[in-house]
């Protein structure tokens, strides 16, 4: 018979993984079928029994450990076998056993529970995870069968305790708490065995230590057990005291065991308005035709104590001009966003805008008034124009507290006799006169729909005590906010480098100065530098500073350095300026010794460039325009082409220059274009039979040719290189040699018969031929007309007399510019008003500005050049000026001069 021990043994079977923090596993052969626990074959019935089965001898109740003694964190495999009650045999239908144990039901070890097996035998893994001492493991069928056996853990060895995190590290007072910051933290510590491995089950006690203040803070807690992960939890609460706190943590079976926490912030955590610090990292971006250009805009806050305010705050932003990205979080007091630079741009047509009367300055007309006028430019409210254009306006807010008074009393609250600083709604500056203005983009604080400049009545924070809450205050954040400007930057053009004599910059600006009546002389100017928005030239611009003496026996020694624009720069560069002349054999009073220089390298590399004239004596300093044939303000003069392509005769010598300084040269069968100093055929046999005379533009751009055909004369417009299309024809004007254009309808042609007006309607005479006496072989002659109607007609060999008038005139002006005058040469139009001509005073020939209302005495000015026209045809190999010249001038004050082959630019300085 079979013997069957009653009594609970451990016994080692099989071949079992290894234990005490080993490798291991086990497996079953069973199924997913249901669990059986008696069969019957018809004649007896199985019933299912636990224990071990060991050579045909069964242990009921028994079950096998690898090992019954384990470390901490160990692991054993533990096995048993299913039988059958009544023959010993294994139970080979699929049987569910159930694993636990005192531990296991603590959360203090886990065992794979339940196990199905087919073979009858079944294996699962415990493993130790905090339990320490013994533990009864146990196993059931479902019919109540058990087996049982007892393992030893042995308890961890106290490693380290650990300070982990403090969630948040800033805590609000009490009754302060809010989305950002709360009035509790959470502390955690986290207990370690000496093998790095977390120790569970331990208890940890907690307590506070005051670093300063906070003194009323307290725990919620004062001990936790570990977890799994050894980690024990303290949670912190503010009082009504300001501080920082540190939590003590102490092991309670082993005292020796303690550690701190790092220091925790007990504050108000609410952003004030008078911390509210907003910057940026370049406030002239060369930005103003760019897309992508960036800008870091940062901002910090800190609360009434000047603490960080909480993480996690955020700060809201918006822009007037470009892109800005709409938000981002405090993290340790501050935090950033990215300006971008890209449409809508502070243009004119943001405003209206109007100069000295009531005309409106929009668009390109008022670039081009700023390029002219500079610091100067006003509207019709008085304000300077560029105190907007080109600039953008950034704000930051968020909610908050305002400004309080001091504190008195020093109790850290708003009392209510205590003063504060009330704030208006948020608004956006677009017109950085520090008020509101239509407009203006604003945060509407008490959804009334429209700005509010006293919202509240009441003290907007958190800080109150209950007397003054009991008066209505605190019962509400401010919108607090702070705005910076930068501006979009644009090129320097030469207009935009100005001098004034001395400091401060008052009066107008000059570009002559005398240097007194000998060698030794000096002088100290005040330069200015702005972008053509009177901007500040943009980050990284150049200034290069340097002499041109008038010969070589003058020595000029420039006394300041160049420098470069540096990021933090807004509005003009505003910069001294010393030189003085060394030595020189120039004696005769109002003699040119030489300019000073200044070029500009913007960041794309362009080059603007402008001088500044000396003198000896009592030369006149500016632009007079009084009449006199001393000369008045300086340019520079360069050749631009030697050799050109085309040739001239009297009926093809008509130039004129785009907004982009291309200059167009009507010659004939072609119409050529110099782009820079590139010439190429914009129009010619390959497009068309022409013989072009003339070319002009209108205000809008619109290219105009005068077109002589043997057929009769036509107006022809064109848009681009190659293309071309007929805008008016017309057979009534003999000898067709100029062409001015007033708008679309209104065009004038000079002839035989004098001037005429071409439009829709057909074509009438303005002047006729005893004042516009056009002939087949003066090659002096010229014409030019502004739109408003003025013009200036030069009759050359025809008569010396410059005429000066408007077609709404019945007789124009006629009369000689002084008594040394000889002969007018050539005329056009200055885009910022009036007329250039280039003129003979006993044959030296001059640039001369007039204006459209001149006299003989008043009203115009000789102008300078360096060298002067006589010197540069002296060192030309061809006939220089007189025959066969041309002018054509551009918005940014260059004058382009042709003649014969050669094209030269006057350029202002």
């Amino acid at each position: 018979m079979n013997f069957k021990s009653k009594e609970l043994i451990a016994v080692p079977l099989f071949a079992l993984l290894t234990a005490c923090g080993g490798s291991g596993g086990f497996s079953t052969d069973g199924g997913t079928t249901d669990d059986t626990d008696t069969e019957t074959d018809g004649s007896s019935e199985v019933v299912p029994a636990l224990g071990l089965l060991d050579g045909g001898t069964f242990q009921s109740g028994a079950l096998s450990l690898a090992s019954d003694r384990l470390s901490a964190k160990g692991q054993t495999t533990v096995t048993v076998n299913i039988v059958d009650d009544l023959d010993d045999t294994l139970l080979t239908t699929a049987t569910a056993v159930s694993f636990t144990s005192n531990c296991v039901e603590q959360g203090l070890a886990t065992i794979t529970s339940p196990v199905v097996s087919s073979t009858g035998t079944v294996q699962t893994l415990y493993t130790a995870d905090g339990c320490e001492g013994s533990d009864t493991i146990t196993a059931t069928l479902d019919n109540g069968a058990n087996a049982l056996a007892n393992i030893i853990v042995a308890p961890a060895e106290l490693g380290e305790l650990s300070f982990e995190s403090a969630t948040p590290t800033s805590i609000s007072l009490r009754n302060l708490s809010n989305a950002a910051l709360s009035n509790v933290s959470e502390v955690n510590f986290q207990l370690l065995d000496k093998t790095q491995n977390p120790i569970k089950g331990e208890r940890i006690l907690f307590s506070l230590d005051s670093v300063q203040g906070a003194t009323d803070a307290t725990l919620t807690n004062s001990f936790d057990t570990t977890d799994a992960d050894g980690i024990a939890r303290a949670f912190i609460s503010g009082g009504a005291e300001k501080g920082t706190i540190r939590v003590r943590a102490t092991v309670e079976s082993d005292t020796s065991l303690t550690n701190q926490s790092g220091i925790i912030t007990v504050t108000t955590g609410i952003a004030t308005q008078r911390s509210l610090s907003l910057a940026l990292d370049v406030f002239n971006p060369f930005s103003w035709g760019l897309v992508g250009v960036t800008v870091n805009a940062s901002v910090r806050v800190s609360d009434f104590y000047n603490n960080p305010v909480a993480d996690g705050t955020k700060v809201l932003f918006s822009t007037s001009h470009g892109q800005i990205q709409p938000e981002c979080e405090i993290v340790d007091g501050g935090c950033a966003v990215v300006w971008t630079s890209q449409s809508p741009r502070p243009t004119a047509t943001d405003l209206a805008i109007t100069y000295g009367g009531d005309n409106p300055i929009e668009g390109d007309n008022l670039t081009n008034a700023i390029e002219s006028l500079g610091l100067f430019l006003k509207d019709d409210d008085g304000l300077t124009v560029n105190d907007y254009i080109g600039k953008v306006a950034i704000m930051a807010t968020l909610k908050g507290e305002e400004t309080t008074l001091p504190d008195d009393n020093s109790n850290g609250l708003f009392d209510d006799e205590e003063g504060f600083l009330p704030l208006s709604e948020a608004y956006l500056d677009y017109f950085l006169n520090g008020q509101f203005d239509t407009g203006d983009y604003y945060v509407d604080w008490n959804d009334d729909g429209q700005f509010t400049q006293s919202p509240s009545t009441t003290f907007r924070g958190s800080r109150c005590t209950e007397a003054a809450k009991a008066e209505g205050h605190c019962s509400a954040l401010a919108d607090i906010n702070d705005t910076i400007y930068l501006d979009m930057s644009a090129t320097v053009v030469p207009s935009g480098i100005l001098f004034f004599e001395g400091e401060p910059v008052t009066g107008e600006n000059i570009n002559t100065i005398n240097l007194g009546s000998n060698s030794g002389g000096g002088a100290f100017v005040t330069m200015v530098i702005q972008d053509f928005n009177g901007n500040s030239p943009g980050n990284g611009t150049s200034v290069a500073v340097s002499a041109t003496p008038v010969d070589e026996n003058t020595e000029i020694e420039v006394l300041s350095d160049g420098f470069t624009v540096p990021p933090l720069n807004r509005g003009p560069v505003v910069s001294g300026l010393s030189f003085r002349i060394t030595e020189t054999n120039q004696i005769d009073d109002g003699a040119f010794l030489g300019t000073i220089d200044v070029d500009v390298t913007n960041p794309d590399s362009t080059i603007s460039s402008s001088s500044i004239s000396l003198f000896l004596g009592n030369s006149t300093t500016g632009d007079s325009g009084d009449g006199t044939d001393t000369p008045q303000a300086a340019f520079r003069l360069e050749q631009v082409i030697d050799n050109g392509p085309w040739t001239f005769g009297q009926q093809a010598a008509g130039m004129a220059v785009d907004s982009r300084e291309r200059v167009f040269l009507a010659n004939g069968e072609v119409l050529w274009m110099i782009d820079d100093s590139n010439v190429s055929i914009y129009l010619g046999t390959n497009d068309g039979d022409f013989n072009f005379v003339d070319v002009d533009f209108d205000e809008n751009g619109i290219m105009y040719l005068l077109d002589d055909q043997t057929s009769g004369q036509r107006i022809l417009t064109s848009s681009a290189a190659g293309n071309f299309s007929i805008h008016r024809e017309f057979d009534s004007v003999t000898f067709p040699n100029f062409m001015g254009v007033i708008d679309s309808n209104q065009i004038l042609v000079t002839g035989r018969e004098g001037l005429s007006m071409i439009t829709e309607s057909g074509t009438n005479l303005v002047h006729g031929s005893s004042v516009f006496n056009g002939s087949t072989d003066c090659a002096t002659e010229d014409f030019a007309v502004q739109s408003n109607g003025s013009y200036s007609y030069q009759p050359g060999c025809n008569g010396s007399a410059v005429v000066i008038g408007n077609v709404a005139d019945q007789f124009p002006a006629r009369f000689e510019l002084s008594n040394t005058f000889t002969n007018a040469d050539c005329t056009t139009r200055d885009p910022s008003g009036g007329f250039f001509s280039v003129v003979e005073f006993n044959q030296d020939e001059s640039l001369v500005h007039i204006d459209e209302d001149a006299t003989e005495t008043t009203g115009w000015s000789r102008l300078s050049s360096s060298p002067t026209l006589e010197s540069a045809k002296a060192a030309s190999d061809e006939t220089f000026s007189f025959d066969y010249c041309a002018i054509a001038a551009a918005p940014s004050g260059k004058v382009f001069y042709q003649t014969f082959s050669q094209l030269w630019v006057f350029s202002p300085i």
